[in-house]
C-alpha cells in the first residue's frame, strides 16, 4: 500500500546524526549512508523527528494558501488551539475578522463540533456495548500508533469520526443551505497544529474521502492573521462553542467535558505508549475513557504551533472559563436526532498495519525470531544508534529481515576481536576501588562482581535505558532513588563523584537492598576516563 506522509525529509540538510531515530515512537527511521531513511508503513507523522532535528532537515508538508481559491466558497475550520496563539487582548471575534481579511469566505468554529462529539460520546457509552477503556479517536497520530504498534487495541477506539471531520460536514451542510453554490464547490480547510492531521485529511483511515479539502499549517497562517488583526474589527461566529469545546485544545479538556470521574488524560507520544502498554497487559479496566494526545500539553503543544505551550495553555483555560456555559451550545435535540442516523460514526473499521509480522508463515516467523534472538546475544546492548537502527533489537530484526547488512555494529566487531585473544582485562569492583582509591560507603556482595562496563549519567531515566548488569554507575546524585534504579538495572556499584556524600536514607536503603556504593573526590569526567582506560587494556 502507498502511504501519504506530511512529515518529509530534506536530504540536502540531513547529516545522519541519529537524533531522529532515538525519538521516533514506532522506530520508523533508519540512517543509511549518513542520511535518514523513513519506513513508510511505520511512520505515524507525529512530528517528533523534526522537533529534535538541529539541521531542520525534517519538515511538514501542508497545503499552500492558494488552495482555497480552487473553491467558490472557502471555509476556515478554526481549532481552539489557534485562538491560544494570540495575546490575551485578542478575542476569537478579532481572529475571525482577520481570517476573512486573509481571503476566507466564512469561518467555522471547530470547537462547536467538539461539543457535539461530547454529546455523541455520552450517547454511545449509554446505548452501546463497549469494552473499557475507550480510547478517543480525536488524535490522528494516536490512532495511527494503534494501527502500527497496538493492533489488538483498535477495538477500544470509539468508532466515531474525528471532530474535524464532523466540523467539516457540519460547515458544508450549513453553507450549502444558505448559498446557491454547488456542494462540491464548498471547500473546508483546517488550520492544523500538527502534521498528523494533514495526513489524516489526505489519507483518512479506512480509505474513504475526507470532508476536509485541505490543511494549512498553523505557523504559516498565524503570521498572515497577525498582520490583519485590528482591535476595531471583530465578527462573531454564528455558532461559537462554549468553554466545554474550547477546552479540548489542552490536555484533559476532552476528558473533562464528559462529566465522569472515570477518565484518564495522557499527553506526549511516549507517555501515551506507556499507557497503551498497561491496557495491553489487561490493566486500566476501571477507566471508562482515555483521552490520548501525541503532543505534550495537547493540541496547544503541536509542532506547527508558534506560542509557548505553557502560555497557550493558560490562554486556552482563561478563554474556556470566560465562555463556559451551564449547558452545551450544541442543541441536545439535534445530536439525539442525528446520532441514530450514523452522523458521527466512522464508516467501516480501522484496519491494522501489518508491520510487525516477520514472515508470511508461522514457521518462517519462528525461524526468523530464533535467528534474531541469537544475533541479539552477540550485540552489546548499548542501543547507541551508530549502526543506523534505533536499538540493538531493531538492528537484529533489520538484519534477519534483509533490511540491513550484518557487520554494521562497531562494538560487535570489537567484541569478536577480544574473544580471539585481545580480551579486555578482567577486574572486580573491589579491585577497581582499591586501584583507583575509591572509598567504600556500602559494602555488598556485588563488589566482587566482574566489571564489564560503565554508565556515566545523572539522569535516572537515561540510566534505566542504558545501564546493564555488571556496570559501574558513575553519578553525582545522592538521594535514595539511585538505590531503586541500581536495583532494577542490576549495576554492580554506584560510584558517587565530586566529593559528594550519599544521604543517610540512601545508605540505609542501599544496605537493605544489597546495593554497593563507592565515593570519590574525583570528578565524573576524570573517573570515566580512568575506568575506560582500565577496562579497555
Amino acid at each position: 500500500m502507498q502511504y501519504y506522509h506530511s512529515v518529509r525529509l530534506d536530504v540536502s540538510r540531513c547529516i545522519g546524526c541519529t537524533r531522529c531515530i532515538k525519538v521516533c515512537p514506532t522506530e520508523a527511521i533508519r540512517v543509511t549512508g549518513r542520511r535518514s531513511v523513513i519506513m513508510e508503513d511505520r511512520c505515524i507523522d507525529c512530528g517528533e523527528c523534526f522537533r529534535v532535528c538541529h539541521q531542520h532537515a525534517w519538515y511538514a508538508m501542508a497545503d499552500p494558501l492558494e488552495r482555497k481559491d480552487d473553491f467558490d466558497i472557502s471555509i476556515a475550520l478554526v481549532p481552539p488551539s489557534f485562538y491560544a496563539q494570540f495575546g490575551p487582548e485578542v478575542e476569537p471575534e478579532h481572529v475571525v475578522s482577520a481570517l476573512k481579511s486573509v481571503g476566507f469566505t466564512d469561518v467555522f468554529d471547530a470547537a462547536y463540533a467538539k461539543e457535539a462529539m461530547t454529546r455523541a460520546y455520552r450517547m454511545f457509552m449509554k446505548t452501546e456495548k463497549w469494552e473499557a477503556p475507550l480510547i478517543s479517536p480525536a488524535c490522528p497520530a494516536v490512532v495511527r500508533l494503534l494501527q502500527v504498534s497496538y493492533p489488538d487495541l483498535l477495538g477500544h477506539i470509539v468508532p466515531m469520526d474525528s471532530p474535524i471531520e464532523i466540523a467539516a460536514k457540519m460547515a458544508k451542510q450549513e453553507s450549502d443551505a444558505w448559498s446557491d453554490c454547488s456542494f462540491r464547490r464548498v471547500g473546508c480547510f483546517f488550520i492544523t497544529p500538527c502534521p498528523a492531521r494533514v495526513t489524516a485529511i489526505k489519507q483518512p483511515v479506512g480509505g474513504r474521502r475526507s470532508y476536509v479539502d485541505g490543511a494549512f499549517s498553523m505557523s504559516d497562517i498565524f503570521g498572515l492573521v497577525l498582520k490583519k488583526l485590528d482591535p476595531r474589527k471583530s465578527e462573531k461566529i454564528d455558532k461559537m462553542a462554549t468553554g466545554s469545546g474550547i477546552s479540548w485544545a489542552r490536555s484533559g479538556g476532552e476528558a473533562l467535558s464528559l462529566g465522569t470521574k472515570k477518565v484518564l488524560a495522557v499527553d506526549g507520544i511516549h507517555a501515551v505508549i506507556t499507557v497503551l502498554h498497561e491496557i495491553e497487559r489487561g490493566k486500566l479496566r476501571d477507566i471508562e475513557f482515555i483521552e490520548a494526545r501525541a503532543c505534550t500539553g495537547g493540541c496547544i503543544g503541536g509542532p506547527l504551533t508558534v506560542e509557548n505551550p505553557f502560555i497557550a495553555r493558560v490562554r486556552n483555560r482563561m478563554l474556556s472559563e470566560h465562555r463556559r456555559a451551564k449547558s452545551l451550545a450544541v442543541p441536545v435535540e439535534w445530536v439525539e436526532e442525528n446520532y441514530p442516523k450514523g452522523y458521527f460514526h466512522l464508516a467501516g473499521t480501522i484496519p491494522p498495519r501489518d508491520v510487525l509480522r516477520m514472515d508470511s508463515t508461522i514457521e518462517g516467523a519462528l525461524d526468523r525470531f530464533e535467528r534474531m534472538e541469537a544475533l541479539l546475544q552477540e550485540l552489546p546492548g548499548y542501543d547507541c544508534g551508530a549502526c543506523g537502527s534505533p536499538t540493538c533489537r531493531t538492528y537484529a530484526q533489520d538484519v534477519i529481515c534483509g533490511q540491513a547488512a550484518e557487520g554494521r555494529c562497531a562494538f560487535q566487531s570489537q567484541a569478536d576481536s577480544s574473544d580471539s585473544g585481545e580480551r579486555k582485562i578482567r577486574i572486580t569492583c573491589r579491585q577497581l576501588a582499591e586501584r583507583l582509591g575509591f572509598e567504600i560507603a556500602v559494602d555488598s556482595e556485588s563488589l566482587d562482581d566482574e566489571v564489564n562496563g560503565c554508565c556515566c549519567s545523572d539522569m535516572l531515566s537515561d540510566v534505566m535505558a542504558t545501564a546493564r548488569r555488571g556496570y559501574i554507575w558513575v553519578t553525582v546524585q545522592t538521594h535514595p532513588n539511585i538505590v531503586a534504579v541500581a536495583s532494577v538495572t542490576g549495576v554492580s556499584a554506584i560510584l558517587i563523584t565530586s566529593d559528594r556524600k550519599p544521604e543517610d536514607r540512601t545508605l540505609v536503603s542501599a544496605r537493605t537492598h544489597g546495593v554497593s556504593i563507592l565515593v570519590t573526590t574525583k570528578s565524573s569526567f576524570e573517573v570515566a576516563g580512568r575506568l575506560w582506560s582500565i577496562l579497555n587494556q
